[in-house]
């Protein structure tokens, strides 16, 4: 067998065993096809003195080595791929061999263990090893931990799967899961109690009596929570709310969640006959709270999931809830016994708990990047880029967005921008819509409407818009209120009409020229401009079809 031949060549395995055997030359061409891996050149080379004893028994002429490394897929992206094998072939011919005897692969892990072949240092390394035994076994643990916490509660390949903000986005809803399931415990035990199934001081035939009607009472207030939370998740689901703004309605659902709990842990003060319906109602808030969540947090995860494995971060999320959860329901019990079973002491523990679990969801929100527009998004987009000529990227937007359930999400153009609204509101005057029509190209994809006697700018679109158009048509509202603003703080008098149309024409031109540069630079910045998730329009808008 040439030395050449099997230098630098990838072969499969059978017929590499088969050319071996029979000292058969190997082609080139051969390639590995049973399943991706990673190999190493095949190198061959004379053995020495100094690598094994079983060479030295070989003839120096014949002797060979042939290596190949296998490293799995999915170590693949890491920065030291581990978990493979190194497969070995020694070659070493005899001419007084009449048959050649059967010929295996010596197999060992990658990487192997270190060996240190000098006989001179063995005692000072022995001396080393017995001194930092206690560090080396500190060390262990470490990375013992770090590994389990990786395999269990990360995805795989963290963090190089996943978004830059993910540790930090898991970090604080882990924090406000212990909170949140905390409270609940508190929770449980005072609803337990107001509704007869605990608590019960009185004859054996009264108190079985008590936990029946309570154990009913119970039965009753699951379901009417269970129903209210179907008949919201059915109306929500046609508006898109939760695509459009997840990270409020992530907000939505942990208010929620605190506000039923809150109900709960008072219901102990009120009328026995108020009982149930207070619980009822705390049960709706609790199933409004858990849909909205779940579906928020799909559209979080979607985001986060930059390597195509939703299904892992969605199957990590799990874990890291069901720990936190754990660990809540320990922590409820302890504050339960320590505030001594009082309902006033637990409103109060619940109120520091709730300001745990709020401002750990918000702070968990901001780590997110969504990477679709919606109105507050491509405001600050759109703001900093007339201002700056920059286009900002969506973890630079998400430090600046607002999404806190007390304002509205589009409280930077809720005074002066509507989208969609019918004809008859954003233009009554049929004289000034054919106006309108004659200064618009007649390749835009949508009508603007504006005038001195309003603040207001519409935008309607034409029925074919895509993603790109609806963009554009904010873009170009934003450059007509930017040029507006500082006119009508000049001129008073209301006299400028002229001076609008002029305004018009001259930013459809603009518009023309620089948003395609716009759009070019939105993708180069990680944005998603496709109308499937571009969510400017709400349910209630309408667009317009007609003959140009």
């Amino acid at each position: 067998m040439s030395s050449s031949s099997l230098i630098g060549t990838r072969m499969v395995l059978p017929q590499l065993n088969y050319c071996i055997s029979r000292r058969l030359s190997i082609p080139t061409s051969f390639h590995w096809r049973q399943f991706p891996l990673s190999v190493f050149p095949i190198r061959r080379y004379s053995n020495t003195s100094n690598d094994t004893t079983e060479s030295s028994n070989a003839t120096t002429s014949s002797a060979s080595l042939l290596r190949i490394r296998q490293i799995p897929v999915k170590s693949l992206k890491d920065d030291h791929p581990t978990g493979g094998f190194v497969y070995e072939y020694n070659n070493t011919q005899q001419p007084e061999e009449k048959t050649l005897p059967l010929r295996s692969w010596s197999i060992r892990p990658d990487p192997p263990p270190t060996v240190n072949n000098n006989n001179n240092n063995n005692n000072n390394q022995t001396e080393v090893s017995t001194s930092s035994s206690s560090s080396f076994s500190l060390e262990q643990l470490k990375r013992s931990i770090h590994e389990s916490v990786t395999v269990y509660f990360l995805p795989a390949q963290y963090p190089k799967s996943v978004a830059p903000g993910y540790l930090g986005f898991v970090t604080f809803c882990f924090s406000a899961s212990v909170a949140g399931s905390a409270a609940m415990v508190l929770s449980t035990q005072t609803l337990l109690l107001a509704v007869g199934i605990v608590g019960s001081n009185t004859s054996t035939s009264v108190a079985s009596a008590g936990i029946m009607a309570g154990a009913l009472n119970w039965v009753m207030k699951d379901f009417v929570g269970q129903i209210g939370g179907v008949i919201f998740a059915s109306q929500m689901g046609q508006t898109r709310a939760f695509d459009n703004d997840p990270k409020r309605w992530r907000m939505v659902a942990a208010m929620a969640m605190d506000a039923a709990t809150l109900l709960e842990i008072l219901s102990p003060l009120v009328a026995t006959s108020l009982v149930l319906p207070i619980a009822s109602v705390a049960n709706i808030g609790k199933n409004i709270g858990f849909l909205t969540a779940s579906a928020s947090r799909a559209a979080l995860h979607q985001s986060l999931a930059i390597s195509g494995n939703l299904g892992d971060v969605t199957a990590k999320s799990g874990s890291q809830s069901i720990m936190a959860s754990l660990l809540g329901t320990s922590l409820g019990i302890a504050l339960s016994s320590l505030l001594q079973h009082d309902t006033l002491n637990f409103a109060m523990g619940f109120l520091a708990l709730s300001i745990i679990h709020q401002g750990c969801n918000y702070q968990s929100l901001q780590y997110v990047p969504l990477a679709h527009f919606n109105i507050q998004r491509l405001g600050i987009v759109l703001e900093e880029y007339i201002t700056s000529v920059t286009i900002l990227n969506p973890t630079k937007v998400s430090e600046r967005e607002r999404f806190f359930p007390l304002v509205a999400p589009n409280q930077m153009t809720k005074d002066w921008l509507h989208v969609g609204r019918p004809l008859q509101h954003a233009c009554p005057d049929p004289l000034r819509l054919e106006a309108v029509l004659k200064m618009t190209p007649k390749e835009s994809p949508y009508l603007l409407f504006f005038d001195d006697n309003s603040p207001t700018i519409d935008v309607i679109y034409f029925q074919d818009a895509t993603g790109e158009d609806v963009i554009c048509g904010i873009y170009h509202a934003w450059l007509i209120r930017s040029q507006t603003v500082p006119l009508k703080e000049i001129d008073k008098t209301g006299n400028d009409s002229t001076n609008h149309d002029d305004i018009l024409q001259s930013t459809y031109k603009q518009v023309q020229k620089t948003f395609p540069s716009i759009a070019l630079e939105l993708q180069k910045q990680g944005w998603n401009t496709s109308m499937d998730v571009t969510t400017i329009e709400t349910a209630l808008s309408m667009r317009i079809s007609m003959d140009r």
